[in-house]
Parts: C-alpha cells; sequence; structure tokens
C-alpha cells in the first residue's frame, strides 16, 4: 500500500548516560594467629618471672572484598565503557570502581517531520517502532487527538505573540432560572426552549451543547423577603472542546487549579477562567487525558485527507525520482524549521500533515 512519507533523518547520539558504583562487602576465610613479639620470652614483672609464650599477637584472616557488579547491564545494551575510577583499594590494589560508559540512544533530527509508511513514528525526538502492532481504533484515535491537541497549543503559542501567553483561556457566561409564583422560566435547562432567553444565555447552551463549557457553580441573583426568585449558573466557557478537556483534565483535575467559586454576595466576581501557563502545560500528562469525545471526528477528518493508491499514483506519474523528492519537499512543507523550541517545530509540522480540517 502506498502512504504519504515525509523527509526524516534519524540521528545515532551517544551521551553519558551511567555512572555505576560496585557496592562491596567483605567475605573472610582462613583465620589464623601468630606471635607478634616477644615468643617464649621471660620478662620480670615486680622481680617475677613470667613467660607466656607471646606478649604480643597478631591475629590474620584471608578477606576479599566482593562488588556487587551492575554494569553488565549496560554491556548488555551495547554500551561502551569510556573512563573508571577506583574509589577505594585495599594494599594497593582496587576493590571499588566507578565506571562510565556510553550509551547509544535515537532521537529525530531537528529538520525531520512526522514520519509515515516507515519503521519509526517520531515527534519532538521521542521514537517508536510503527511495525509489530496494528493500531486499534482507539490508539489512532487517541494519537490524533493529542496531536490536534499539540497544534492548537503551538498555534495560540504563535497568535499571541508573548513570552507568557494565556493558553486556552476561556471567558465567564451565565444563565439564569427564574422562579416566580405560577411561573418558572429555566434558561439552564438541557434543551431549546430558549425563546425568551436572552442572547447570551442562547450562545451559552450551543456551548455546552458541543463540550465547550464547565460549570463552576449556581448563586442566588435576586432575593426578595427572604426568597430567592432567580438562581444564576456561572460556567468557563473555552475556545474549543480540546482547551475544555485540557483545562478540565489537566488544570483542574491533575495540577488541582480550580475555577474559582460563586456566592450570593459576590456573584460570579470570584470565577476564575484564566488561560494555563506554558509551566503548567509542562507538568501535564497528556496521556491520562479523556479525548475520547473527539476520536470519531479526528478520525473522520485524517481519513479524508488520505489519498487513494490510484489518485496518488497518477498524480506521481510522469516525474523522476529527483523530481518527485523536489515536489514532495516542496508541497509537504518538509524544510529547516526557523528558530524556536521543539515543541513548536513539532506541531507546525502536524499542521502541515493535518492541515486546518482537524476541527476545535
Amino acid at each position: 500500500m502506498i502512504s504519504k512519507q515525509l523527509t526524516y533523518f534519524a540521528l545515532f547520539l551517544y551521551a553519558l548516560a551511567f555512572v555505576t558504583n560496585g557496592f562491596a562487602a567483605l567475605t573472610c576465610s582462613n583465620p589464623r594467629e601468630e606471635c607478634a613479639e616477644g615468643k617464649n620470652e621471660t620478662r620480670y614483672i615486680e622481680n617475677v618471672p613470667v613467660n607466656p609464650g607471646c606478649w604480643k599477637k597478631r591475629f590474620i584472616s584471608e578477606c576479599r572484598e566482593t562488588a556487587d557488579n551492575n554494569c553488565q547491564t549496560l554491556r548488555d545494551q551495547k554500551c561502551s565503557q569510556i573512563s573508571a575510577k577506583c574509589i577505594k583499594s585495599v594494599s594497593g590494589t582496587c576493590v571499588v570502581q566507578d565506571e562510565t560508559y556510553s550509551c547509544p540512544f535515537e532521537q529525530c533530527d531537528e529538520v525531520g517531520d512526522i514520519l509515515c509508511g516507515k519503521n519509526l513514528f517520531c515527534v519532538d525526538g521521542k521514537c517508536a517502532s510503527t511495525n509489530p502492532v496494528k493500531a486499534s481504533e482507539k490508539d489512532r484515535g487517541k494519537a490524533l487527538a493529542q496531536l490536534s491537541a499539540l497544534n492548537e497549543i503551538a498555534n495560540q503559542i504563535k497568535d499571541q505573540g508573548s513570552e507568557n501567553p494565556a493558553i486556552f483561556a476561556g471567558r465567564v457566561m451565565e444563565c439564569s432560572r427564574n422562579i416566580l409564583p405560577g411561573i418558572t422560566k429555566d434558561c439552564c435547562a438541557d434543551n431549546e426552549g430558549l425563546f425568551s432567553c436572552t442572547e447570551e444565555e442562547k450562545n451559552l447552551f450551543q456551548m455546552r451543547r458541543v463540550g465547550r463549557a464547565i460549570a463552576v457553580g449556581e448563586y442566588c441573583h435576586n432575593k426578595e423577603l427572604g426568597f430567592c426568585s432567580s438562581y444564576h449558573t456561572a460556567y468557563c466557557v473555552f475556545e474549543s472542546r480540546i482547551g475544555r478537556i485540557i483545562q478540565n483534565d489537566g488544570r483542574q483535575k491533575q495540577l488541582g487549579i480550580g475555577f474559582g467559586y460563586v456566592n450570593d454576595d459576590d456573584k460570579a466576581g470570584n470565577v476564575n477562567c484564566r488561560g494555563v501557563t506554558k509551566e503548567e502545560l509542562a507538568q501535564m500528562k497528556f496521556e491520562l487525558m479523556n479525548f475520547s469525545e473527539l476520536y470519531e471526528e479526528l478520525e473522520k477528518e485524517a481519513k479524508k485527507r488520505m489519498l487513494k493508491p490510484e489518485i496518488l499514483n497518477q498524480r506521481v506519474s510522469g516525474y523522476s525520482p529527483d523530481d518527485l523528492k523536489t515536489r514532495s519537499t516542496k508541497n509537504l512543507g518538509v524544510s529547516q524549521p526557523p528558530e524556536s523550541n521543539i515543541s513548536q517545530k513539532a506541531a507546525e509540522r502536524i499542521k502541515d500533515f493535518y492541515g486546518d480540517r482537524v476541527k476545535k
């Protein structure tokens, strides 16, 4: 099957990866003693002759210091020893030694791109084989969702042009539930009966419907003679579902940073729908976030962009290998990226691959 491929460069780098340490323990055997001074010598103590046979004894054992050698594991990984340092010696013999090893690892070159159709899938320097196991529909959807999130993060950072961007920032929106004698108007209901509601409440209903809103809390908006006649529910509303998922699963659940609170006195004045910082994003584990609501949509969008083999054959027919290499590099946007951080480069590559058809 002919598949879309992008240029990829792999570096096989070496680094000082491990310093191993042997922890020693003494094992002694063949204990014996010998006279070190005054063997069979008679000495006088207060004019009394004394001969104990030996006035000073030396006790001797043959001891061997055995190290717990953990270097073989590195050798099995085809690591090479590049230095050694003795940290303990006995009678001129080294018994404990630190050994430094150089171990190989694979890394994507910065001018590389998302690999499609070869043995590796590589984004942001993390490589994995794609041959052994065929990805399930769930795995594909999860990968597409995470890539789409990375793409949107990069776009927001680029659009804001700030060293401290507010990523996936939201805004406060409210809906009302009025309770009057004989009349109840609920503009927070999960239905479309919003004819007498405000435009903001109608817009909020649509944002809740498409999964872009997080409820913060309900408070009494209007109280008369001790009776609350109108309740308001405050929401944080975000520009995309991906933003809402990262704010909810990453900011709130993983980092424990809430969206503020509401009460009858301050109303929604303490609701905080701010964007997350780059430092907070770095602490989040995207693999633990639930992007499942996006899987089906992203899978369909990705399939729309895949060319059928016969169409691809028609397009490449008539060109030499050199022509194809030049045209594919130009059309797919595989070029030296501008100076930036590696996450932004990876995100730009993802955008080139999926285009603007991945919906927010």
